[in-house]
């Protein structure tokens, strides 16, 4: 008679998706930390981490990023990726500012080497009502990018994002974002989707989608990766 058994153990790290108020000034954010691991037919353990902060000083806002995931199957691992983004903001009105962003992301099972890009732009609020707010950026900038073959793609990109948000209650929020960064030889796109439900007062747990896709992706790799993961978030 087979037996299976799953174990999850949430613990806490930084994430970059801060849910608080993010005008608040000086050094805030959220943390989030999730393992899960699963024997009996097949052994697997999936982990993942995020460490994000937020600074707020006087017209400046930096924002850290940093990420983590590991997935092994029987001992192999099947999945590892980790990504690093830095972003500073400069408020130039109430509502509009102007911002110069740093992403590196190192997937080794997409084919690529590595790719980062350094971009620069326009932001505005468009909206911020009692519930909800959305914020848009445009830019344009860099990326250097190669595969695990030693093939290089660098180029001029462009950068669109976008990140709405909606409090569904008093303790449950939801958050979707989206970059895209085209050029002529490849599109990278990233889609985050999200929903936090808080339980304690600086505990959450939080279900996400993230998918991204690489529209010129290398020989031998699948052009879209999806991540589904649940977590609890703390918050500070």
């Amino acid at each position: 008679m087979r037996h299976s058994s799953t174990l999850a153990c949430i613990f806490c790290l930084f994430s970059p998706f801060v849910y608080a108020d993010k005008e608040a000034p000086g050094w805030h954010g959220e943390g989030e930390f999730g393992l899960a691991i699963t024997s009996g037919n097949s052994d697997t353990e999936t982990l993942n981490g995020r460490l994000g902060l937020v600074n707020n000083i006087g017209l400046w806002r930096h924002t850290l990023r940093l990420e983590a995931l590991s997935v092994s199957d029987n001992e192999t691992t099947t999945a590892e990726r980790y990504t690093f983004g830095y972003k500073a903001d400069r408020k130039i009105s109430e509502y509009n500012y102007l911002f110069g962003a740093l992403r590196y992301d190192d997937d080794r099972f997409s084919g690529f080497d590595f790719q980062s890009s350094l971009t620069t732009g326009y932001g505005r609020r468009l909206f911020e009502r009692q519930r909800s707010r959305l914020d848009a950026e445009l830019g344009a900038g860099f990326r250097f990018a190669e595969t695990v073959t030693g093939e290089t793609q660098d180029g001029v990109i462009a950068r669109l994002y976008g990140d709405y948000e909606y409090k569904v209650s008093d303790n449950a929020w939801f958050n979707q974002t989206l970059l895209i960064e085209p050029s002529l030889d490849n599109t990278f796109t990233e889609s985050v989707t999200a929903f936090k439900v808080g339980f304690a007062e600086k505990l959450a747990l939080r279900l996400s989608l993230t998918a991204k896709n690489n529209s010129d992706a290398p020989a031998g790799s699948t052009s879209t990766d999806t991540i589904t993961a649940v977590s609890v978030v703390y918050s500070f």
